[in-house]
C-alpha cells in the first residue's frame, strides 16, 4: 500500500523540532531483611507530598499486604506484613520499586526507621538502599553519524544519597569514566556499525545499577541508499519506527519527510528544513517556500499543493517549482507562490513525499 509523510507550512511557519524530555522513571530500593523477617517498616521523608512518591511495588517478596499514611513528623510510612505468616524474603532481600513523579536530584528522598520482625514480634535486621536512577529515558536504538560522540553528564542520580562515579561500557570495554560532578562521559566511535553501550553507576554506599543504553549505529551518508537503508540505520527494526509515515521521536517531524529532506532525526540539519519568506519587486509579491533535499531519494516521490483553507489544495504550476543541483548530493528547491497584496487570505504549502 502506497504511504505518505505529510507537513504544512504558511507563510510564516515551519517545522520545529521539540526538545526529550524526562519522563518519570522508576526508583528501585534494596531491603536487606533478615530471613526470619514476616514484617517491615519504613518511612520515607521528602518534601514532595505521598502521592507524587506513589504506591511501591515489591519483588522477592511472599504474598504481603501494603499500608500507607503520613505520620505526624510528615514522613510517609509504609508497612508490609505477610499474609501467611511466612517470611517477606527467603533470599533475604526485596526489591522495592517506586514510580515518583519528582524532579532528579541526589538525596531528594531519604529511608529511615527501617524496622522488621519475625513471626514472634521479636526485631530483625533490615538496612535500605536506594539504587541511582537513570533520570533521561534512553532508546533501544538510536544513531549518529561517524566523527560525533555520544556524550552525556548528569544523567544519573542517587535520590537517597549520592552518586560516586559512572563508567561507560561499549559491550565489555570500558570507554570512559568519571567520578566527579556532573560525571561527564563521552565516546567516539572510530568505525561505523552497531554498538552495545552500557552506564554502570556507583552511590555512596558502594551499590551498582547497571543501565543498557541500547544500540547506538555509527553510519556515513553514503550508507543511505533507498528507505529502508535509512529507517534501519536510524532506527533499527521495530515496525512502529521504521513505518514511512510515523514519527518515532515525537518532534512533528515523520520519518518519509526526514529521508527527502537528508535529515538525520536525533540531531537534524535545520538548514535544511522548510522556511518561508516573503519578497517584493515592484508591484509583485511572492510567497518562497525553500528546503532542500537529497537528488537522489530513490523509492520516493513529492510533490507541492497551496491552499487559503487547510481542505481546498491545489498542485503548484511547474514554473512554480524551480530546483538547482548543489553538486554534493542535494537540491535546492524553492516554491515560489504569488500574493495578492490586497488579500485578506491566508496561503498555506503542503509538501506530500510518497514512497513509489
Amino acid at each position: 500500500m502506497k504511504k505518505n509523510s505529510r507537513t504544512v507550512c504558511s507563510v510564516f511557519a515551519a517545522l520545529a523540532l521539540s526538545a526529550l524530555v524526562r519522563a518519570d522513571l522508576p526508583v528501585t530500593f534494596n531491603l536487606q531483611v533478615d530471613q526470619a523477617g514476616v514484617a517491615l517498616q519504613f518511612d520515607v521523608t521528602s518534601d514532595s507530598p505521598l502521592e507524587s512518591i506513589g504506591m511501591p511495588k515489591f519483588e522477592g517478596a511472599t504474598d504481603h499486604n501494603v499500608r500507607s499514611a503520613t505520620i505526624e513528623s510528615g514522613a510517609h510510612r509504609f508497612v508490609v506484613y505477610s499474609q501467611s505468616g511466612t517470611p517477606i524474603a527467603a533470599s533475604g532481600e526485596v526489591s522495592v520499586t517506586f514510580n515518583p513523579s519528582l524532579l532528579p536530584g541526589d538525596g531528594v528522598i531519604s529511608l529511615i526507621n527501617i524496622t522488621a520482625s519475625d513471626a514472634e514480634g521479636a526485631v530483625v535486621s533490615a538496612s535500605p538502599n536506594a539504587l541511582p536512577v537513570l533520570t533521561q529515558e534512553m532508546r533501544t536504538h538510536q544513531s549518529l553519524e561517524l566523527g560525533d560522540s555520544i556524550a552525556m553528564e548528569a544523567v544519573v542520580y542517587d535520590l537517597d544519597g549520592s552518586v560516586t562515579s559512572v563508567q561507560l561500557f561499549n559491550g565489555n570495554d570500558e570507554v570512559d569514566s568519571s567520578d566527579t560532578d556532573p560525571f561527564a562521559i563521552a565516546w567516539t566511535p572510530d568505525s561505523t556499525g552497531a554498538f552495545s553501550l552500557s552506564l554502570v553507576a556507583t552511590d555512596n554506599l558502594s551499590q551498582q545499577s547497571i543501565f543498557d543504553l541500547g544500540v547506538h549505529r555509527a553510519f556515513t551518508d553514503n550508507e543511505i541508499v533507498d528507505y529502508d537503508s535509512f529507517a534501519s540505520i536510524h532506527f533499527g527494526s521495530t515496525p512502529a519506527d521504521t513505518a514511512f509515515d510515523a514519527d518515532p521521536l515525537d518532534n512533528g517531524l515523520e520519518n518519509g519527510m526526514a529521508y527527502l529532506l537528508g535529515l538525520n532525526p536525533y540531531s537534524p540539519n535545520y538548514d535544511r528544513l522548510p522556511r518561508s519568506r516573503i519578497e517584493k519587486t515592484g508591484d509583485d509579491t511572492v510567497l518562497v517556500l525553500s528546503f532542500i533535499r537529497r537528488s537522489n531519494a530513490t523509492g520516493v516521490d513529492w510533490d507541492a499543493r497551496k491552499a487559503s483553507n487547510l481542505v481546498d489544495f491545489e498542485a503548484l504550476d511547474s514554473p512554480q517549482i524551480i530546483e538547482n543541483d548543489r553538486q554534493d548530493g542535494t537540491h535546492l528547491v524553492e516554491l515560489r507562490i504569488p500574493l495578492e497584496p490586497e488579500s485578506e487570505e491566508s496561503t498555506f504549502i503542503e509538501l506530500e513525499v510518497n514512497q513509489s
